[in-house]
């Protein structure tokens, strides 16, 4: 039986507030399928890193639903960046967006003077063929 896989660009990037100079932003490539959860090992967060991740920020993204040519997630301890660039602290932090390939949503935590900006773009849906 044939199962979807979607193929995501996932990038991450610290914000440290305020500051003019930011770290630079970090992508890597993932498969994911139906129920996976994308957690701080999947944006490339290792080391003590992951642990001060979980206890920080806590945020995760789901794959929900994977059709062929679209892809639902839901989000928590997150909100989606508004389209210039600023964020609504008074939004809720959880939700769902709706992706189809080639198009991206930004997300960031919900702070003022600091945290991360996360980017998940949907490249594709592929099949694989799986024994059964």
């Amino acid at each position: 039986m044939a199962e979807r896989n979607a193929r995501l660009t996932l990038r991450l990037q610290g914000w440290t507030g305020w500051s003019r100079t930011q770290p630079p932003a970090e992508s890597v490539v993932v498969e994911a399928r139906r129920g996976q959860v994308l957690g701080p090992a999947d944006f490339g967060i290792g080391g003590p890193d992951l642990e001060a991740f979980g206890s920080v920020f806590g945020c995760q993204i789901r794959l929900m639903t994977l059709l062929e040519d679209r892809a639902f997630f839901e989000y928590q301890r997150l909100v989606i960046k508004n389209a210039d660039g600023s964020i609504n602290l008074s939004a809720p932090a959880a939700g769902t967006f709706l992706l189809k390939p080639g198009q991206h949503v930004d997300l960031a935590t919900p702070t003022m003077d600091g945290g991360l900006l996360l980017c998940v773009t949907l490249n594709s849906i592929d099949e694989s063929d799986e024994a059964a």
